[in-house]
């Protein structure tokens, strides 16, 4: 009972200093920094070892220097605002957190914006140059490399979407303004590299982003793993773009035994190619046998494309001679397509191998039914470029 009643205080006062901090927070960003001031110095007084109070009376005092024109008082709002800083520069837990005003509002605008519609690309691009205009007031106080930081943090999540969208000419914009601001080192710069490996590829840079993905490996340090799925993805891309053997060299480093998605992808890329040379012949034998024994044990949300090859490999091979001698791979194959469709029924390119796989199996109705869903599917998806957060398209 005692120790109920005295957590009631403890409670109410918490409550208290959230709504303080919420109420500050709207007035803020309201651009009522008097207001909001008055706010965040009650937090400050009523909780000075937490970094809340302190983060935001030094942003709010920065934004009223930056909206001063009397060169004394937005001297004045400066120095108050290294004063309320103060603490954030001492304090290891603070982090990058005090950039919390700037990370709720843009957080807030990415989460609303979806798909690739011409509104969604408006509203990124607004954002493209928000963290370095908002930070650019707090070069006078001493936060210089936080924010520094905290700028390449808020660009890399914007990046991060405008890739999403496939809006690849602005994220390499925003990639070149954040390039000077990112440490050389550490989790931000592995981030960079990979998201500007996938802009270059994407605008033709092959080499670029092969060397931005070089750049990785000893971000990684020790983690040998990871580093055999960079090495893997850097195969798949110099085989994408027709280096096959400089790919297959890569390839031939890593560990045979290896079961990485990424490693495995790109071993059936390398099948794949080597198969389509050669559609009746060994080759692609080899590639179909390799197809059939990766695929069951392969991670189903991943394995789109693979499945998209390994019907191209089994059509090239299959005709309606040898279709009865082949009906198991043919099923198998059907039974792999099906089970992508229920993961990305929008994706039209399955539903077009789908429709060809049951007319050699001789099932007419469904050959008929996935071939009127391939038209469907295809006339829906038009010449959209959807992409995932990894800047691969949406049915890759």
């Amino acid at each position: 009972m005692f120790l109920a009643l005295a957590a009631a205080p403890l409670c109410a006062q918490e409550s208290s200093l959230d709504e303080a901090l919420q109420t500050g927070r709207e007035l803020f960003d309201k651009g009522q920094y008097d207001q909001a001031a008055q706010r965040f110095q009650k937090v400050r007084a009523a909780a000075p070892r937490a970094w809340q109070g302190h983060a935001y009376l030094a942003m709010t005092l920065v934004q009223k220097a930056s909206h001063t024109k009397d060169p004394l008082l937005k001297e004045q709002h400066l120095t108050a605002a290294a004063r309320a800083a103060g603490f954030l520069v001492k304090s290891d837990g603070a982090g990058l957190r005090f950039t919390d005003p700037l990370y709720r509002f843009i957080d807030s605008v990415i989460k609303g914006v979806r798909g690739d519609t011409v509104k969604s690309q408006a509203i990124l691009q607004s954002l493209i140059g928000l963290p370095e205009d908002r930070f650019r007031p707090y070069a006078t106080v001493p936060l210089r490399p936080n924010v520094e930081q905290a700028y390449a943090q808020a660009s890399l999540q914007i990046l991060t979407r405008l890739i999403f969208v496939g809006a690849f000419d602005d994220a390499d914009t925003l990639l070149e303004r954040v390039q000077p601001y990112v440490m050389p080192t550490g989790t931000m710069r592995l981030n960079f590299e990979r998201q500007s490996a996938v802009v270059d590829e994407h605008l033709g840079r092959l080499e670029d982003a092969v060397q931005h993905l070089r750049n990785c490996v000893p971000l990684m340090k020790d983690d040998i793993p990871r580093q055999h799925d960079l090495r893997a993805t850097i195969a798949m891309m110099l085989m994408q773009n027709k280096r096959l053997e400089e790919g297959r060299k890569i390839l031939a480093e890593l560990p045979a035994d290896s079961k990485s998605p990424e490693v495995v992808a790109a071993r059936c890329m390398s099948h794949y190619l080597g198969g389509r040379k050669d559609p009746r012949g060994p080759a692609a034998d080899a590639a179909i046998a390799y197809y059939r024994s990766a695929l069951p044990t392969y991670p189903v949300e991943l394995a789109y494309l693979m499945v998209e090859q390994f019907a191209d490999l089994v059509l090239a091979r299959v005709d309606r001679r040898t279709a009865a001698d082949e009906r198991p791979l043919l099923e198998f194959a059907v039974s792999l397509a099906r089970k992508q469709l229920e993961i990305r029924p929008e994706c039209p390119h399955l539903y077009y191998g789908l429709y060809r796989l049951y007319r050699l199996l001789g099932d007419e109705k469904m050959e008929i039914r996935y071939q009127d869903l391939h038209k469907e599917r295809k006339a829906a998806w038009g010449s959209k470029k959807q992409y995932d957060e990894n800047g691969r398209p949406r049915c890759r």
